[in-house]
């Protein structure tokens, strides 16, 4: 498969929110195998959930690109908007501001999954203070605490 992480990633959420209302149905609702549930007739009665999905570089799914490209349509026929991006046609403006859309977006992909892992890290090995607490009330056969540096020697996160 040599498509994208984001699209492929997007390819596999509608069958995902199935079987989970699936599960729901057998769980909860006592619906057998092969069956269709209440949740998932209710799900099946909405139109299809269209994701959006962004990889680990900022890469963006065709749901986020087509959607960048309706909005930045939408954004093109205003005069002000043209205006602002020095731009002298619609489709000139829509691919500044399509350019500009997608390289935010992608930033913010990347910054929004970098703050997550930190604060899963967080979680895992605990805050920087309850680290410093932890080694503080530890001695050395000295009898000094065994902080060193700012971070006590615990290495940084980047």
């Amino acid at each position: 498969d040599l498509r994208r992480g984001a699209d492929a990633r997007e390819a596999r959420v509608p069958p995902e929110y199935r079987r989970k209302a699936d599960a729901f149905d057998r769980q909860f609702c006592g619906t057998l195998r092969g069956d269709t549930g209440p949740l998932r007739r209710a799900l099946d009665g909405f139109p299809e959930v269209r994701p959006l999905a962004f990889g680990g570089y900022g890469e963006c799914s065709g749901g986020v690109r087509r959607l960048i490209k309706a909005l930045a349509l939408e954004s093109a026929t205003r005069r002000q908007r043209r205006e602002d991006f020095n731009c002298l046609s619609v489709k000139q403006a829509q691919g500044v501001v399509a350019w500009w859309m997608t390289r935010r977006w992608g930033r913010m992909a990347v910054l929004t999954a970098a703050q997550v892992k930190e604060h899963a890290l967080i979680h895992v090995a605990g805050s920087e203070q309850a680290f410093r607490d932890a080694r503080a009330r530890v001695r050395r056969p000295t009898g000094r605490p065994m902080l060193s540096g700012r971070t006590g020697g615990r290495p940084m996160l980047s």
